[in-house]
């Protein structure tokens, strides 16, 4: 008995400092999506529900005014496209990826993050 805790014990610990976290566009889901297209539309307000595994849909307002917006994923990059209804008229269009991550052993910790964001008005 005492032999299983000896061996046991050291590695509960070295376990303890272990921290693995990712997070990427290509899992991301509805909510993650929508925190990162605010940030990137500067949105004050945004709805977002899921359709389909990779396929979203919902409503929106920033300082150009009220909008609709589709984002389809494909793999790990988001496409988006967005109409602006009245009194604001026109569309806007384009695409979010990020991939953020972070580790740790034994307290060192390590971060990484990476964003490739786009937006146009065709």
């Amino acid at each position: 008995m005492r032999f299983a805790v000896v061996l046991v014990l050291p590695l509960l610990l070295l376990l303890q400092g272990c921290v693995y976290f990712h997070q990427s566009s290509g899992t991301a889901n509805a909510n993650e999506i929508r925190q990162h297209l605010v940030l990137q539309l500067h949105c004050q307000a945004l709805e977002l529900g899921k359709i389909g595994r990779n396929h979203f849909s919902g409503t929106g307002r920033n300082a150009q005014g009220e909008f609709t917006i589709e984002v389809q994923r494909e793999v790990d990059q988001l496409k988006f496209h967005g109409i602006y209804v009245e009194p604001a008229k026109g569309t806007f269009s384009g695409s979010a990826s990020w991939n953020k991550s972070a580790s740790g052993f034994l307290g060192q910790r390590k971060s990484k993050v990476a964003e490739d964001n786009s937006v146009g008005n065709p």
